[in-house]
């Protein structure tokens, strides 16, 4: 596997955490703020640290570049209803979006 792609993925899961991090429960302060600032910029760092092969995937199949971000995207969920404050009910449901989030390319892939 190429490094870029393993770079990329791992920019996305962090860029998603520290942003689910920073948002979560409400943004406070400016560490929070600082949290969402580098998150996204990690998430968008995705895509230019690809470059040619998000083209490449675009063009493709535009869902082979979509699902390294709904798995991270659930991850980061996952991540979330275990280190904050919720009550119970809602982090049951964090839990159960997130792992349906982080398992629903893997469906998918295996269903093509």
């Amino acid at each position: 596997m190429n490094p870029r792609i393993i770079l990329a993925i791992l920019s996305l899961l962090a860029g998603m955490i520290l942003l689910f991090q920073g948002i979560s429960p409400v943004p406070s302060n400016f560490f929070d703020l600082g949290l969402i600032f580098l998150g996204l910029s990690l998430i968008t760092g995705y895509v230019a640290i690809l470059g040619d092969i998000f083209e490449r995937w675009i063009d493709k199949s535009p869902s082979k570049a979509i699902k390294p971000v709904i798995s991270s995207l659930g991850a980061a969920v996952l991540w979330q209803s275990t280190r904050t404050i919720y009550t119970l009910p809602n982090r049951v449901i964090m839990a159960c979006l997130g792992f349906v989030f982080l398992i629903l390319p893997f469906i998918f892939w295996l269903e093509k």
